[in-house]
């Protein structure tokens, strides 16, 4: 079967590695033709640095955990889905023993097994035997291209939650990539009084804007931060910020209102980032972190049911696996026209 190995620093190549040996998956497993992987920012992560913190790609590893696929065969014991099913895949795998896992807090497993980072090949391959609890069948109508979505959406979703958005609360989302675009979806559906984006990019800014936010600044403006305060009456009752820019993070406690919240969702490159304690504290500023998503499929899945949000909007690429490499030079690159890209297979 073809993969997309990362071997090195901006070293991704397609790979052929042997089919699974045996018929059928393990018992309790899905074995999943994948179809669909979105290419996250923690994807160009690896790719750009090799690393993420101390998470560091030693040997040759498949990326990709935003998947979507059919179900090819399954091991004994399985019940709830069967070959052909069109499904999406939650891509941690937690030991479901420690205090975080029965705390229910699986996303904090320090033995969890993430795909597509070290010591757990990835999605970006033709098939892969996966637990059938983090396996979801998809509703009727959604498309692969949706269900890799799922996993963004996820993420957007756990951080709202984290933060205790309310409807009738403005919003500042700091980075328009897939997951800043999931946010605005999801805090427009409900409910966000006023929304306010920044981004670097002008598509993307725009895009900010056809979802929902009534303005969508440059960073490269001395004065955005003043721009996005005034806007918001002020500042914003919650600043999600989604690029990991060491800027951006430091700016959070400038467009926050007194008294507001934050939410870091977005990964540094650095291992420190400066910024202005006292303006946090004086505001009594309450930061979250966000790390990935914590058992939000099944709700996401609801979410694409009733078509509270609309995934399909927010994809404006779709790369052939055979072009990998492409893919990935484009997306490292920040090209202009790129809001979310989609590798089929």
């Amino acid at each position: 079967m073809l993969a997309a190995r990362l071997h090195g620093i901006r070293d991704i190549r397609l790979d052929s590695l042997p089919d699974p040996k045996e018929d059928r998956p393990p018992a309790g497993h899905v074995r999943v033709r994948i179809r669909a992987v979105g290419l996250c920012g923690s994807d160009l992560h690896y790719y750009r640095e090799g690393r993420i913190a101390d998470a560091i790609i030693r040997e040759p590893t498949v990326l990709g955990h935003e998947a979507a696929g059919e179900v090819a065969a399954v091991g004994d014991g399985v019940t709830r889905l069967k070959p052909g099913d069109a499904v999406a895949l939650e891509p941690g795998i937690p030991c479901m023993k420690c205090e975080y896992c029965q705390g229910g807090r699986q996303n904090l497993c320090s033995h969890i097994f993430f795909m597509g980072g070290p010591g757990c090949d990835g999605a970006l391959r033709e098939l892969l035997d996966w637990p059938e609890q983090l396996v979801e069948k998809l509703p009727g109508g959604v498309d692969f291209d949706e269900g890799a979505m799922l996993e963004p959406l996820g993420v957007a979703l756990h951080a709202l939650g984290l933060s205790g958005f309310r409807a009738g609360e403005s919003v500042a989302v700091l980075g328009v990539g897939s997951i800043g675009m999931c946010v605005i979806e999801l805090a427009r559906a409900s409910g966000a009084s006023k929304m306010v984006a920044v981004e670097p990019l002008s598509l993307r800014r725009q895009k900010a804007v056809d979802l929902g936010c009534c303005r969508a600044l440059d960073p490269a403006r001395k004065n955005w931060r003043e721009e996005a305060r005034k806007t918001l009456d002020g500042g914003a009752d919650l600043v999600v910020e989604c690029s990991g820019n060491p800027d951006a993070i430091a700016s959070i406690g400038t467009v926050a209102r007194c008294g507001g919240r934050a939410v870091i969702i977005g990964i540094p490159a650095e291992d420190a980032v400066s910024f202005n304690p006292h303006i946090w504290r004086r505001s009594e500023l309450a930061v979250y972190n966000c790390r990935r998503s914590n058992r939000t499929l099944p709700r996401c899945i609801a979410l694409i049911r009733t078509r509270c949000v609309n995934l399909k909007k927010l994809i404006s690429h779709r790369i052939p696996i055979k072009e990998v490499k492409e893919a990935f030079r484009l997306a490292d690159e920040r090209a202009e026209d790129i809001t979310k890209m989609i590798i089929t297979l």
